[in-house]
């Protein structure tokens, strides 16, 4: 009889268990919905395919600014996976300089200016594991003129997905040069990849420090990921920095005095 008792309630947990899991998952796939909701459809529009193809087309024919497209490719590619991945993209991507397209089972980026695609394609990878959104991330840049070069940039992208997935979940690779710095310089300027970590040592947050110096958060973003800014905005950002970095020292080193 014990035994009954015993494989009876180990049935009764085994049903509250599986029914937890259930509403944790049905309560994760509202919230992921919920997010998507709340995304204002006119901050970053999307695309799909063949509007993709179309733009592509008119980045290579057309302009002659350098070029970056990535390819996000969903390890589990369900349609909650997609929307949730679709909020996170929408919500980091940079208002009116980043577009997004819906394509299969993942998404592109497509983006214009001289840039770090490494560190371009390293943000959006961190942006989405932060999202708990697992994918391979494959770039392509170039800064090439030549149509003939510009038009290979779709399919490099996707050439590297597969190598993403052995590589950390990321693949980078330039065409029509050595490096992405060969590509003739512009107007602006690019940060050196220590001024995220020197923005982070504040322990303050993007936002926050966007607030605090009198910026946008996509300008901060541009800064920070590698991305060609406005030299009067660079000298501002880096200004405001090295303005918060004294002021903090002095607060720190005053603390140390006054220690008994």
């Amino acid at each position: 009889m014990s035994w009954l008792i015993g494989l009876g309630v180990c049935l009764a947990l085994a049903v509250v268990v599986a029914a937890y899991i259930w509403l944790t998952r049905l309560s994760r796939d509202v919230a992921s919905l919920k997010e998507a909701a709340r995304v204002e459809l006119g901050t970053v529009q999307i695309g799909n395919a063949r509007a993709l193809e179309e733009r592509l087309a008119d980045l290579s024919e057309r302009e002659t600014f350098p070029i970056l497209a990535g390819r996000i490719a969903l390890h589990s590619p369900s349609s909650t996976e997609r929307i949730r991945a679709l909020a996170a993209l929408r919500a980091v991507a940079v208002r009116g300089a980043d577009e997004i397209f819906a394509d299969g089972d993942g998404f592109w980026l497509l983006m214009g200016g001289r840039a770090d695609p490494f560190r371009v394609g390293g943000y959006f990878l961190g942006e989405l594991r932060a999202y708990k959104i697992r994918a391979a991330c494959s770039w392509a840049y170039t800064g090439s003129a030549d149509p003939s070069v510009r038009r290979e940039v779709r399919a490099a992208a996707l050439q590297g997905v597969e190598r993403a997935r052995t590589n950390d979940g990321l693949s980078v690779r330039v065409l029509g040069s050595e490096a992405w710095q060969d590509v003739g310089a512009g107007d602006g300027r690019i940060a050196d990849a220590s001024f995220r970590e020197r923005r982070e040592n504040t322990g303050l947050r993007r936002l926050e420090f966007a607030s605090l110096v009198g910026a946008t958060l996509d300008q901060v973003i541009c800064w920070e990921t590698g991305r060609e800014c406005e030299v009067a905005l660079s000298d501002q950002l880096s200004m405001k920095l090295g303005l918060l970095e004294k002021a903090i020292s002095s607060v720190v080193e005053a603390g140390k005095r006054a220690e008994p």
